[in-house]
């Protein structure tokens, strides 16, 4: 399979059912639980989440830390959304993750930004990542980010009402 391969059937996957991060745990209990791997700051809110990610992003990489940034959309490859102390996620990387992932049989089959949520802490692990930096995609409980077990800080940006609702109750900027 090749890159371009492997981003064709990540993008046409579907999420079906319920929102929820029950699709993320089963794949990352699948994975042995990357997410257990790191301590993670969870970037959340409605507007600059993508700024405060890069500023983190810019803190770490001066404080000589082995770090990662997970971040949603892209702007040109879907690399760009998932990036560590040693650059971007590896073509190769992404290509192991997919090719897995089709072969695995799901009671329920794990949406887009579940597949790439979990290749992200994946990879984080894979490249001893001590502290990411993870921006949250649609927000709210149900979102894949808060699949996170340790979350070091919860930071919050310009919250608008559609992200009040329905929040989890870790969902603070004072963790």
């Amino acid at each position: 399979m090749t890159y371009e391969e492997a981003l064709a059937w990540l993008y046409a996957r579907r999420r079906t059912g319920e929102r929820g991060t029950h699709r993320v745990r089963a794949l990352l209990a699948r994975l042995g639980h990357p997410e257990a791997g790191f301590l993670a700051v969870h970037v959340l809110g409605t507007n600059g989440k993508g700024s405060v990610v890069a500023y983190l992003e810019a803190a770490f990489r001066a404080a000589g830390l082995a770090y990662g940034a997970y971040t949603s959309p892209h702007l040109v490859d879907f690399r760009e959304r998932i990036r560590t102390h040693l650059g971007p996620v590896p073509r190769e990387a992404v290509v192991r993750f997919v090719a897995w992932a089709r072969e695995e049989a799901w009671e329920e089959p794990p949406g887009f930004f579940d597949l790439a949520t979990a290749l992200a802490f994946l990879h984080f692990r894979e490249r001893g990542v001590a502290l990411a930096a993870v921006e949250a995609g649609v927000g709210g409980e149900k979102d894949a980010t808060n699949a996170l077990s340790r979350v070091e800080r919860s930071e919050e940006r310009r919250v608008g009402k559609e992200c009040r609702i329905g929040c989890s109750s870790r969902w603070s900027p004072y963790h």
